[in-house]
């Protein structure tokens, strides 16, 4: 697994990696926000192997307007899923949160179950807080 942050429609800028304590993952972690339309704000991509083949597995775009979620993003056909920031708060702040006690179960859902096993608890909490706060510096 990697982790990165951009918009579809910026060039994506050099992005530091970090372990996910796991052999098989590894961590991409934002160095820039992007804009899609009149979208602003992060988004957050979840890559791994699915059968053979390197796929978007989870895709969280932390905009202000619709912030929105995917699952298996390149590889399945599913509806986008509302964030609603009335009842989570911060989108970001909420993905954050997902990524740190939820990956495993969004990986199975998004069928990429296999990939639940390299979740290293410690390591995504870890992952988690530095990507919350690289989100947050970079925000206007």
């Amino acid at each position: 697994m990697r982790w990165l942050n951009s918009a579809d429609s910026v060039a994506r800028p050099p992005i530091e990696r970090r372990s996910t304590g796991s052999p098989s993952a590894t961590c991409r972690l934002p160095s820039s926000t992007g804009s899609v339309g009149a979208e602003q704000g992060p988004s957050v991509h979840v890559f791994g192997d699915v059968d053979g083949v390197e796929e978007e597995i989870l895709r969280f775009d932390c905009f202000d307007q619709t912030p929105h979620y995917h699952y298996g993003f390149s590889y399945i056909d599913q509806p986008q899923v509302m964030i609603d920031p009335a009842a989570t708060g911060d989108p970001l702040e909420w993905v954050c949160g997902r990524i740190e006690t939820r990956l495993a179960e969004m990986l199975e859902k998004a069928q990429a179950g296999h990939l639940a096993a390299s979740c290293d608890a410690v390591r995504l909490g870890e992952v988690a807080t530095e990507l919350l706060a690289r989100g947050r510096a970079l925000s206007p």
